[in-house]
């Protein structure tokens, strides 16, 4: 989104807003991946083998899912509109979500980083929607920022301009942070 103002008009006007990725964002986290793995390579030669090779592997892939993202960036990573959101997911279906299947929206920190996070009315209707795999993220999500579903956070809208939009669709979201113990 090139205009915070246009996008929050966009909202409150109803029409359908695209959200993409921020690629510039999305370049620096490759380069931090490619750096731990680098940290990794230079463990595992320090005869911090296991170490050295988890850390290795992880930010290997996790290089390679941002380089995917990164191919893929042309297309919207969120779309709103009047009556719900869809959050797009490489490689596997979206995920739509209806304003009214929604409990609130609000803002949650881990350490330095600041998620959008979206807790459904019915969790347990929610999270026995999923296959197992989602299910288990879906729990650490809620473990750990109160709900199932958190907004990506490289986009081109920071946290606070994308609460102000999803309030604009729908005023109702703004309502306070369900309890943590929704499990």
């Amino acid at each position: 989104m090139k205009n915070e103002a246009d996008a929050l008009a966009r909202a409150t006007a109803g029409e359908p807003l695209d959200v993409y990725d921020n690629r510039t964002k999305l370049w620096a986290l490759l380069a931090a991946s490619a750096a731990f793995v680098a940290i990794g390579v230079v463990m595992y030669d320090q005869g911090q083998q296991i170490k050295g090779a988890l850390a290795t592997g992880f930010f290997f892939i996790a290089g390679i899912a941002i380089a995917l993202r990164l191919i893929d960036s042309a297309k919207p990573s969120v779309r709103f509109d009047a009556d719900g959101l869809t959050i797009r997911r490489f490689g596997r279906s979206p995920v739509r979500l209806a304003w009214s299947d929604l409990h609130s929206a609000y803002p949650a920190a881990i350490r330095s980083q600041t998620f959008v996070c979206l807790a459904p009315r019915d969790p347990a209707r929610m999270l026995a929607s999923v296959p197992p795999a989602a299910r288990a993220v879906m729990r650490a999500n809620i473990a750990l920022v109160g709900a199932p579903y958190v907004l990506p956070t490289a986009m081109s809208l920071n946290v606070n301009d994308l609460l102000r939009v999803v309030y604009a669709y729908a005023p109702a979201l703004a309502a306070e942070p369900p309890d943590r113990t929704m499990r």
